[in-house]
């Protein structure tokens, strides 16, 4: 059953440019959904069992809020005519898991410990923290996520992806943009670019899987000097740099090779078309 505050929180949208203000509790399991058009929402945990949800809407907008199971739904809606810029903060407890989807959309997440979801056509996103299940995708924006631990996705198509201080399996894809990740954990990583670098500095786990991909960009790998690991290694116009000792062998055209790093257990994939790939000491 909705409570009072709530209630409260769905009749307004009187015409008039003041801010929507609401504070209500919530129970553990509670997931929030927030479905912003266009605009900027910015979610941030604090260490109350409670959610907050600010506006600041146009004469024509409201806030709908509204409770189905466990998910508890945040909308602006616009009164006679198109969809309108609105500006949503939301405070929400640490616990909570958060879904945003948007068009032209502006996200950031900070301090949550859940699973964290946004999907918006045009924006930027930045999250801090995330764990469990944290996907980001976004076609024209910058993706920045920090702090995450989990099962991590992150996408976009024609700006950046950054990921540091993350730790578990990582799927990073865009295709014209440079993928930078640095203070990576990962027993399991993935990413690819078609016009742009990618950069990796973190550990290299025995038995894991990385494979770091560019067609028009330059590949750097920065990793323990104790890494095991085998390394194969494409490049068809350009070179190859280490900082390790290795025995090249050649797997088929001249530019392709594989080497062994200590015992040689987990295994490493290097591939750029039109780019130098460089394997690096820590700094």
């Amino acid at each position: 059953m909705l409570t009072p505050l709530i209630i409260a929180a769905l009749t307004l949208g009187a015409p008039s440019p003041q801010a929507a203000d609401t504070v209500f509790r919530v129970e553990r399991g509670t997931r929030l959904q927030l479905e912003i058009h266009r605009g900027e929402v910015v979610v941030e945990a604090w260490n109350r069992d409670a959610v907050q949800v600010r506006g600041e809407l146009s004469e024509r907008q409201r806030l709908d809020i509204s409770r189905s199971g466990s998910v508890l739904r945040v909308r602006p809606r616009t009164i006679n005519g198109g969809p309108r810029d609105a500006e949503v903060r939301v405070s929400v407890p640490a616990w909570m898991d958060v879904r945003i989807q948007g068009n032209q959309l502006d996200a950031t997440v900070r301090g949550t410990t859940a699973e964290v979801s946004v999907e918006t056509v045009g924006g930027d996103v930045l999250v801090d923290g995330g764990a469990g299940l944290v996907s980001i995708r976004t076609i024209q924006g910058e993706v920045t996520l920090r702090n995450a631990r989990g099962r991590v996705e992150a996408m976009s198509v024609n700006e950046e992806v950054s990921l540091s201080g993350v730790s578990g399996d990582i799927y990073v894809e865009t295709t014209n943009g440079d993928v930078t990740m640095r203070g990576i954990r990962s027993a399991s990583t993935r990413a690819t670019t078609v016009n742009g670098d990618v950069v990796y500095e973190g550990t290299i786990q025995d038995d894991g899987r990385y494979a770091f991909s560019t067609h028009n960009g330059d590949i750097g790998l920065s990793i323990p000097e104790s890494a095991n690991a085998t390394v194969s290694v494409s490049t068809f116009h350009g070179e190859f740099e280490s900082d390790f000792p290795v025995r090249l062998t050649r797997t088929g055209r001249d530019r392709q090779f594989d080497f062994t790093l200590g015992s040689g257990r987990a295994r490493i994939e290097l591939e750029s078309f039109n780019g130098e790939i460089q394997l690096r000491r820590p700094r």
